[in-house]
This record gives structure tokens, sequence and C-alpha cells, in this order.
């Protein structure tokens, strides 16, 4: 699922399994990951720099079904974030699918030298 996922993304640097494992390992400990056989979805939760009582959710890697971002969202909820962010390419189904339930507040431009 991970090459899949990484496949979609178009992403410009190679797949690396090992790398992949390190990440899930480390989020599994201090933060959230689900891995079903519809997917799987990472991410944390860490204080704003700015303002350390404000807490935000952060969508780290997700691949599979809705079901996975709500369950993320409820952890989150439960951790007492005041803030939930959630990535996707533009223009996607994905993106009208994150419409549903929040607003766009950033936009992350990726510049590969």
């Amino acid at each position: 699922m991970a090459r899949a996922y990484h496949a979609e993304m178009n992403a410009p640097w190679p797949f690396d399994p090992e790398a992949f494992l390190d990440v899930v390992e480390a989020i599994r400990i201090n933060g959230f990951f689900r891995l079903t056989d519809k997917g799987f979805i990472a991410g944390a939760v860490n204080r704003n720099p700015l303002n350390p009582e404000w807490r935000v959710g952060t969508q780290i890697m997700w691949y599979g079904d809705a079901d996975l971002i709500r369950q993320f969202r409820k952890w989150a909820k439960a951790q007492g974030v005041n803030e939930i962010h959630c990535s996707c390419k533009p223009e996607t189904r994905v993106e009208r699918f994150y419409s549903s339930f929040a607003q766009p507040c950033d936009a992350v431009y990726s510049e590969v030298i």
C-alpha cells in the first residue's frame, strides 16, 4: 500500500520502504497510526509555535477510504486539539471531500531542486 500511495502522489523522490517503516514506528508510538485492509493513515498532535496553548492535529499520510480520516479526526479531537490540518493535492476528489467538513487555510508550494 505504501508503494501505491507513493506512486499516486507522483512524488519526485524515490520510494524507500525502510524509511517508511521508520516513520510509521515513530508515529505509532507518539501519534496516530491505523492500518486496515482498505488503507492507512498517520497523524500527530503538535503545539502551535506562536501559541503553545493552541494544539494542532496534523494528518501526515493518508491512503485509503474516508473512514480512516474520520478515525483520525475523532482521535485528534479526543486529544484536545483546537485545529485539524489535512493535506492533499489541489483539485482532486480528496480536496472535495475535505471541503465537506473544513475550509482551506494554507497552500503548500513545493520546489524540487
